[in-house]
């Protein structure tokens, strides 16, 4: 076949044209293909149905020997497969056939030719969508506890679920229904509905039976300081068991025992001999034991203040100290004190929740002075050798200077391990009167100075 396209040349220069698609199909009479009892060639509708599906092809005259046969496509008309033996113009289409989408189509040739596929004609196309149903699950045996609600759960998804059963049950709800405070005439058989997109429903059973219920006693709550043990004691059914086991004796008896360290909650689970359950929470309070520290011991110069470095913890607590002598303020953990002479002071803490309470000392001493020798002996024999101050604990030096007579500062440092040999550019200095000069700090943060003479002495 050769096909020739032609224009008619007009004014301008240069002609154009523009082509469509063109299809080539062989000749022959009008195939159609309709679907009884439908009016349409798209079907939706839900798998497993009873009235199988049922395909009529006409063919109009214009075949002396004609041939037909049914075709089927899983993927949307791609590809297409004969249907062995559907060659009737009649087709029922099998009620196993697959969920989704399947095409149906007639094709008809000469017989001569039939089997070139290039040689058929082809009717229209008749879609066919099986939805699946909501999944079905096997009837279940349920346990009703008297006087109490029940829960019915399905655990398949669904569109709208209606629920049905005995003494008049009805709910459309989710895929979650209640009875209320369970009776004996509440047995029976329940039902559900469960309905899909595009109507496709599916039927749950479920067998009620009821027996007697079991009610949990327990104590709800316990306040226990840090450290002690505590007893659960719950009555009720025949089994019980504990969550969380840990610290537990054992989390599968009525009465554990547990030596908690951090507050918490349990919850006990208690079954009957039916299978009636029950359960309940039992809330653990920890009380943080007392804790006294009144801190290190404390050395100062008669006339000096300390401030006390104590620290209380714990639930519920309060302190005192003793004595209360010679303390700016006995309400505060961390009073200053003054004491004129050595002291020791009691830090106690009581708790207001009945645990044991706790208390600690701190030693204050009281010195007269800061020592400062008078003179030192930088001979070499290992006595005496050099000037040194050491601060009496809690004080730190500042600056320790020595000058000499004329006034002139020899020696200084800020550390008092190093002090002074008597030395001056590694030269041995006269024997002879010197002046030293102190700058210190009190624990308190005040700064204190002392200056005086010492002797050099061979």
């Amino acid at each position: 076949m050769v096909l020739e396209i032609t224009t008619v040349g007009g004014p301008g220069c240069g002609s154009v044209f523009s082509i469509d698609d063109i299809t080539l199909r062989p000749c022959g009479p009008t195939v159609t293909a309709s679907l009884q009892e439908y009016t349409t060639t798209v079907v939706e509708e839900c798998e497993g149905g009873t009235a199988p599906f049922i395909l009529n092809g006409f063919m109009s005259a214009g075949l002396n020997d004609p041939l037909s046969i049914w075709q089927q496509s899983s993927d949307t008309g791609k590809t297409w497969f004969d249907i062995p033996g559907a060659t009737d113009s009649r087709y029922v289409i099998p009620t196993a056939a697959d969920n989704g989408v399947n095409l149906y189509r007639m094709a008809i040739a000469e017989r001569v030719n039939f089997s070139s596929t290039k040689c058929r004609t082809f009717s229209n196309s008749i879609w066919i969508n099986l939805h699946p149903k909501p999944a079905h699950q096997p009837t279940a045996n349920l346990i009703g506890c008297l006087n109490k609600d029940l829960i019915l759960r399905v655990p398949t998804p669904a569109k709208r679920y209606s629920w049905s059963g005995p003494n008049g049950f009805q709910a459309n709800v989710t895929s979650t229904a209640i009875i209320p405070n369970v009776q004996i005439q509440d047995a029976g058989l329940y039902t559900v509905l469960l309905e899909s997109d595009y109507g496709c429903t599916t039927v749950d059973s479920f067998n009620l039976n009821v027996f007697p219920s079991t009610t949990i006693q327990v104590t709800k709550e316990f306040n226990v300081c840090e450290g002690q043990t505590i007893q659960f004691d719950a009555t009720g059914g025949n089994t019980f068991q504990w969550t969380p086991a840990t610290g537990l004796s054992s989390a599968t008896i009525a009465n554990p025992r547990l030596t908690p360290r951090d507050s918490s909650v349990y919850m006990v689970l208690t079954t009957n001999s039916y299978g009636c359950k029950d359960s309940a929470y039992v809330s653990v309070n920890i009380f943080r034991k007392p804790v006294a520290n009144a801190g290190p011991d404390i050395n100062i110069i008669r006339g000096d203040t300390a401030s006390l470095k104590a620290f209380v913890s714990g639930t519920g607590i309060q302190f005192s100290w003793s004595p209360v002598q010679f303390m700016n303020n006995p309400l505060i953990i961390t009073p200053i004190v003054f004491p004129p002479d050595a002291i020791q002071y009691t830090l106690t803490a009581r708790s207001m929740v009945g645990c044991p309470g706790a208390e600690d000392r701190v030693i204050v001493k009281v010195f007269d002075d800061l020592f400062v020798p008078n003179a030192f002996t930088p001979n070499g024999d290992g006595l005496n050798d050099v000037f040194r101050i050491f601060p009496i604990e809690g004080y730190t030096l500042s600056r320790l200077s020595i000058y000499n007579r004329w006034g002139k500062m020899i020696f200084n440092t800020t550390d008092p391990n190093i002090g002074w040999d008597g030395n001056i550019n590694q030269k041995l200095q006269e024997p002879g009167t010197y002046i030293y000069y102190l700058d210190w700090t009190s624990p308190a943060g005040k700064s204190l100075v002392k200056k005086g003479t010492m002797q050099l002495i061979m």
